[in-house]
């Protein structure tokens, strides 16, 4: 055996021994966390709160995604993702003022599509991908409307009643049952450092 076949031999076992296979190739897990802001008829503000408004708008959430290319710059995406949302709006003059709270989970599925061949000159040595996406999904949730000064519950999805207050004004919610579920419709853009 010459010096050469046995070069070219140990550069291949050592470049398997690195790969982790067909099913890995390509794929991706990340996890991230980031803040849920409100829009929505309970908001005090348009466009974004001011910062005095920030800890009665702004809530937290996390996400786990599964991503995965697999030709021609498509490539499919699974998204879990849990959090909270909160508002409070005076909603007139001489009203009371309203708040509202909702803690959720989805789960999405969505196709991805790497934008940089569309968008930029090819090359393999870029650090950066550009990503659109849109899916498909589903969302588990229970939300509370309530008077923020009084208390008193003006509506509620993903709760029951207790019955001894079914006919008070301050209602009693009971978590024991099934959350509430919509479906949505996720898209975005992802950017990625490698």
């Amino acid at each position: 055996q010459s010096f050469a076949d046995s070069t070219s031999t140990d550069d291949t076992a050592t470049e398997s021994a690195k790969n982790f296979g067909t099913v890995f190739d390509g794929a991706s897990i990340s996890l991230s966390a980031g803040m849920n802001v409100y829009f929505g008829d309970i908001a005090a503000y348009k466009v974004f709160p001011r910062p005095s408004q920030f800890g009665e708008s702004i809530t937290g959430a996390f996400k786990l995604s599964i991503a995965r290319d697999i030709k021609w710059g498509l490539g499919a995406q699974l998204n879990y993702q849990s959090g909270s949302l909160i508002g409070t709006r005076k909603t007139g003059k001489n009203s009371s003022t309203l708040s509202f709270r909702n803690k959720f989970f989805d789960v999405s599925l969505q196709v991805r599509y790497l934008l940089n061949d569309a968008l930029f000159k090819k090359n393999k040595y870029n650090k950066i991908k550009l990503y659109a996406q849109v899916g498909f999904g589903a969302m588990w949730y229970r939300t509370q409307l309530y008077d923020s000064k009084t208390l008193n519950t003006k509506d509620f999805e993903g709760y029951i009643e207790v019955d001894n207050t079914k006919n008070l004004s301050q209602k009693t919610l009971s978590d024991k049952t099934a959350r509430a579920k919509t479906w949505t419709i996720p898209y975005g853009l992802t950017v990625v450092y490698k």
